[in-house]
């Protein structure tokens, strides 16, 4: 168990609170609460890693929190008293990850309870986000792919009639066309592979974000032609992926150079914030804006994709991202002087969570 984790005991009985964190309180960080009231007040501002909770409390039942707290996705070991089988049965069934009897745990028990519940909760989150991902994905794909790949299919019909009616100018031309369907096609699906890819486990690392700005500009300025004054602020170290953080920030400026103005030079500028133990890096850009109908459409995977302003996966890749680092990202403004689009990352991981 590491330190930094907190661990909440609800119990109305003082002894029995002190006697739990003496057996806890060189294992991690411990908060007490004597009430159902009291123990929601501190879930609202510690929110724990896991609760310790009494099955009798004065202004509620153990059961009654229990449900709550499993609502909230917060792990629960419930403690009872002896002879109370029943009531653990019914704990059980209801999301508790454990139950202890008062008079038997002893501190290697409970320590090790704590721990299971902690790791048990944080296993079937990560199978649950796993699974969300994968219908996300799926959902994706058969959407995205559905009109490209038709239109592949009438471009093919088209060849075949033009040739058996000896119009060979018009069939060179859908040929050009279907090729042109074909490269998108492909790089279509590179930017799902690289959507799929933003849910693997992280590699977590110190990473600077300075280095990985210039080498993802370096790569930028050999692409593409455009004229781009940049304007790079001094950017932070943060614990995360090395190889999501390059995609971050690689489609976040790739993203302005897209939405420009080919005919002038395009202005972008990087900064950060801390605030709290979370860094907000800020990508600013002079472009006319993206034509968004809500602040979550750029970053939604299942919008629409026109040919005049499609946002494509990259910047739903971005916000994917930023999610797996238990961050979070969003535009800041928009409109025709140029889009801001801010992305919020803890400065230190929080292990659990990753």
């Amino acid at each position: 168990m590491q330190k930094n984790i907190r661990v909440l005991i609800v119990d109305d009985d003082e002894v029995d609170r002190t006697r739990i964190a003496r057996m806890l309180q060189d294992q991690c960080a411990l908060s007490e609460a004597a009430t159902a009231n009291q123990a929601w007040e501190m879930v609202r501002e510690i929110r724990p890693a896991c609760v310790l909770l009494d099955y009798r409390l004065p202004d509620a039942t153990g059961l009654e929190v229990l449900q709550r707290l499993v609502a909230e996705q917060i792990p629960v070991v419930l403690l009872t008293g002896a002879g109370n089988e029943r009531v653990a049965v019914e704990a059980m069934k209801s999301g508790a990850e454990d139950y202890l009897v008062k008079s038997d745990f002893d501190e290697h028990t409970i320590r090790m309870a704590v721990n299971n519940a902690i790791e048990k909760s944080a296993l079937r989150q990560l199978a649950d986000d796993r699974l969300n991902e994968y219908e996300e994905l799926v959902a994706v794909a058969s959407q995205r792919l559905r009109d490209p790949v038709f239109q592949l299919g009438q471009f093919a019909v088209a060849i075949a009639e033009q040739i058996a009616h000896g119009n060979m100018d018009e069939a060179a031309d859908a040929s050009g066309r279907l090729q042109e369907n074909a490269t998108e096609l492909v790089s279509f699906i590179a930017c799902l592979h690289q959507y799929g890819k933003s849910a693997s486990d992280l590699q977590v690392e110190r990473v600077d974000l300075n280095s990985v700005v210039a080498e993802v500009r370096d790569d930028l300025d050999r692409r593409y032609d455009q004229e781009i004054d940049y304007s790079i602020g001094a950017l932070p170290a943060i614990d995360g992926d090395l190889s999501m953080m390059r995609v971050l920030m690689r489609n976040l400026l790739e993203s302005a150079i897209l939405h420009a103005d080919e005919s002038r030079k395009l202005r972008i500028k990087m900064s950060s914030q801390l605030d709290v133990g979370e860094w907000t890096i800020y990508v600013s850009d002079d472009s006319a804006g993206l034509e968004i109908a809500d602040q979550s459409s750029p970053f939604n995977p299942l919008q629409t994709r026109s040919a005049d302003n499609g946002y494509g996966l990259a910047l739903p890749t971005c916000a994917k991202i930023a999610r797996r680092h238990n961050g979070r990202i969003w535009i800041e403004k928009n409109g025709p002087d140029g889009t801001t689009i801010a992305c919020k990352l803890p400065a230190i991981a929080d292990q659990r969570r990753l």
